[in-house]
């Protein structure tokens, strides 16, 4: 296999690489997107259910 051949192969998997990483950073990134989210709608009906049971 010459260089130049050897390069796009060594650049393909690169970019193969690449995308992984960054598909699995946007993955993780949601998921803490999805339990903050999901702790804000808790924390808001604990909020409203301690204030129907004080009135």
């Amino acid at each position: 296999m010459n260089k130049r051949n050897l390069f796009f192969h060594l650049l393909g998997l690169g970019g193969m690489v690449a995308g992984l990483v960054a598909s699995g950073i946007t993955e993780w990134v949601n998921e803490k997107k999805m339990e903050e989210m999901v702790e804000e709608k808790v924390d808001k009906a604990l909020a409203e259910r301690s204030i129907d049971e004080e009135s």
